[in-house]
């Protein structure tokens, strides 16, 4: 008998501590959306390595290689992105792409080893976002060393960096 009232007893204290956590809290809840989005970013500025986004990319249509789209289907897949961007800087403003100067674009069609390019995300050594821009050659490899070793003389370089970004360097629309 001693124990059921034991029991009982411990189970009244954790049923009423259960129920003064849920009701009480000195106002800590969450009452809207700027509320919970203002703990995102204080979490996602505390914890930035746990800053990542899940996005559908163009895996749900077969792709096989670049094809042009016209100039509307880039104003709409524009205005969609910029409705709610995916990637912000620190200071919130929303990046919405990177660019590749005549100098950088002359650099990668001197090199003729490279047959095709593929966009890698990285991040620098101070935290930033970057994409890189490594060449690949006629098998759809990664050319990881100097074009001496294709023979075409020279040490031309098959992969870059260092694509400004937009919002800090953006082209007129």
């Amino acid at each position: 008998m001693k124990t059921l009232k034991i029991l009982t007893a411990m189970a009244a204290i954790t049923a009423l501590f259960t129920y003064t956590s849920c009701t009480t809290g000195g106002g800590t809840g969450f009452t809207s959306k700027e509320d919970s989005m203002k703990f995102a970013q204080a979490y996602f500025d505390r914890y930035p390595e746990e800053n990542s986004v899940k996005v559908k990319y163009g895996d749900t249509v077969p792709m096989r290689s670049l094809q042009p789209i016209t100039w509307a289907q880039e104003t709409k897949y524009s205005l969609s992105y910029d409705k709610k961007p995916l990637i912000y800087s620190p200071t919130g403003v929303p990046l919405q792409g990177f660019f590749v100067d005549t100098t950088g674009y002359a650099m990668i069609q001197a090199n003729k080893a490279i047959k095709g390019l593929y966009l890698r995300f990285g991040k620098k050594d101070d935290g930033s976002f970057t994409i890189m821009l490594l060449g690949t050659d006629s098998k759809n490899q990664l050319i990881k060393d100097s074009v001496k070793k294709y023979g075409f003389g020279g040490d031309l370089p098959s992969n870059f960096d260092h694509t400004p970004s937009c919002p800090n360097f953006c082209p007129v629309d």
